[in-house]
């Protein structure tokens, strides 16, 4: 999961990110980056649509409003999860015409936090995540099953639709699927999304769509380990959503 927290107040920002780290460890998620801007400028030279999860704004923050930079946000990023701070309820309205997620009022305790979590219901949020290709497609995260290189080009095998194929290499499309929690790189081909196995067994992975995966024996310790841990993750989850 991928956060980014923007406010102009660097006491306030430091508060948060320690208050969401221990919010999202009650709630049971652990594996999760937190990207903090102390301006607008910084974070919008960086941000792409879909590139974040949740994005917390403060309102009033440098020359730009909060509410200004969320409308940018969700003109081009319907999906992701906007959470508005502020020191008073005057904008909550404008910020809900946005579709914002939360307003949440400073200071932030860990309960209103984890509360926050729960209501946004961050299971559902993750099988809506999407992604976009250098070459413009773009599809949800969580249909992606595996992926294969071959002659230049990597084709995406998803739940839902037919596979799709772009030049690219291999590393490239490490370096834009690693970033999120539940990928894994098995062998010097192939990227398998933890979601879909159903289990490992000696040097493979299988997955639920009646598919094995090779493990290779380079990375067989470091692919039993990530799948351990996710898990362990998932089991972490169901027993704090009951």
């Amino acid at each position: 999961m991928k956060i980014a927290l923007i406010d102009d107040e660097p006491i306030f920002l430091n508060a948060l990110e320690s208050t969401l780290k221990a919010a999202l460890e009650k709630s049971g998620i652990y594996c999760f980056t937190i990207d903090k801007f102390d301006n607008s400028a910084d974070f919008l030279k960086v941000w792409k649509p879909f590139s974040y999860d949740l994005i917390f704004l403060d309102i009033f923050i440098d020359e730009i409003n909060g509410i200004d930079i969320g409308r940018h946000i969700r003109e081009a990023d319907d999906k992701v999860n906007i959470l508005f701070c502020s020191t008073s309820n005057d904008y909550a309205m404008q910020s809900y015409e946005l579709n914002a997620s939360y307003y949440m009022t400073k200071p932030l305790s860990e309960d209103a936090v984890t509360s926050m979590l729960k209501r946004i219901n961050l299971k559902r949020m993750n099988k809506t995540q999407k992604i976009t290709l250098p070459d413009g497609y773009s599809c949800l995260l969580y249909d992606i099953i595996y992926t294969e290189y071959s002659n230049h080009s990597v084709t995406l095998y998803m739940e839902s639709c037919k596979p799709h194929s772009l030049y690219i290499s291999q590393s490239s499309m490490e370096e834009l699927l690693l970033s999120y929690d539940d990928f894994v790189v098995v062998n010097r081909g192939n990227i398998v999304n933890l979601q879909k196995v159903d289990r490992l067994e000696k040097d493979c992975l299988y997955l639920y769509c009646g598919t094995y995966i090779p493990v290779s024996r380079s990375k067989y310790k470091a692919v039993s380990k990530r799948y351990a841990d996710y898990k362990l993750k998932k089991i972490s989850e169901d027993l704090n959503s009951d």
